[in-house]
């Protein structure tokens, strides 16, 4: 089940109102420095999160190791703020 199908109550993001992408070939992973280079992990990205506003300026960035992860809830929060 992806994000967009899971409720907000359950770690989703419910109904959304904006274009969500992937990042398939994992450039922009590379472009950001969330793509792991070396070790077991090798390839994957790591759990992140970028806000980035109509004149593209990163405003907001979170990266988590692979256990962690920011719930829709707090990303929702943190674009309010900004």
């Amino acid at each position: 089940m992806n994000y967009i199908n899971k409720p907000r109550n359950e770690g989703g993001l419910g109904p959304i109102n904006f274009p969500l992408m992937a990042d398939v070939d994992r450039k922009i992973a590379g472009d950001y420095g969330v793509l792991v280079s070396g070790g077991n992990e090798s390839g994957a990205c790591l759990r992140s999160t970028f806000i980035i506003d109509n004149k593209s300026v990163v405003r907001h960035l979170a990266i988590n190791d692979f256990a962690g992860h920011l719930k829709a809830d707090e990303i929702l929060r943190m674009v309010k703020g900004i």
